[in-house]
């Protein structure tokens, strides 16, 4: 807890920590799944935003077809511990797992 409160960048749980990293660097996340095929470009924008819904309200099983595309791809994409910690990622794999492969 003391940990959390002197880094302001990081969520009081692993999921919000998790859901600030993805909402701090959305701009090249939809950017490369555009690109590589995670996400649509019409779509890019409402699925990250239903992915960071979702590790918020703790949904884990609730996400569009879109939202469970871009989960998956994440899941996929992101590098421990070059792009998120180990706890952080933790609550996007758990949504990419329940959001079915």
């Amino acid at each position: 807890e003391a940990y959390v409160e002197t880094r302001p960048y990081l969520g009081a749980t692993p999921a919000e920590a998790c859901a600030g990293r993805l909402l701090r660097n959305a701009g090249p996340i939809k950017a490369d799944a555009i690109r590589k095929g995670g996400a649509d470009c019409e779509t890019a924008d409402d699925a990250l935003r239903e992915v960071v819904a979702a590790l918020l309200d703790g949904e884990m099983g609730k996400l569009s077809d879109e939202g469970a595309k871009l989960a998956r791809f994440l899941d996929n994409r992101i590098c421990v511990p070059r792009d998120m910690g180990c706890l952080p990622v933790q609550g996007l794999r758990a949504l990419a797992k329940n959001a079915g492969r």
